[in-house]
């Protein structure tokens, strides 16, 4: 007979973002938008995660956008985690926001 896997709650899950990591301080990634707008307006350095959130984009392109240097980002003390300039975020959620309002604008006649 096959055994079944062993079901929790989802305390022992690997990807359960408020588990301690490695360093022994949790990894809390903002899921509210408008929570992580307030951060951004107070000037916090947001995680690429919470970036990608914010700007609609997925974590990959966000680490692209860092690696090219479009967002500059330093590395948490004693850490290899990684939070993004506010400054560079604020730029490009106002770029994205400028986009969204040309797609969204009505044609005006021009006849």
């Amino acid at each position: 007979m096959r055994r079944q896997p062993n079901i929790t709650n989802g305390a022992n899950d690997l990807y359960d973002r408020q588990q301690p990591s490695k360093a022994g301080c949790a990894v809390v990634v903002e899921k509210d938008p408008g929570k992580l707008e307030e951060r951004l307006k107070r000037g916090d350095w947001l995680t690429p995660g919470e970036v990608a959130l914010l700007l609609q984009l997925g974590r990959t392109k966000v680490h692209t956008m860092l690696v090219q240097g479009q967002i500059r980002s330093r590395n948490k003390p004693a850490s290899r985690h990684r939070v993004c300039n506010p400054e560079d975020v604020r730029r490009e959620l106002a770029k994205l926001r400028d986009a969204e309002a040309e797609t969204t604008a009505p044609a005006s006649d021009t006849e």
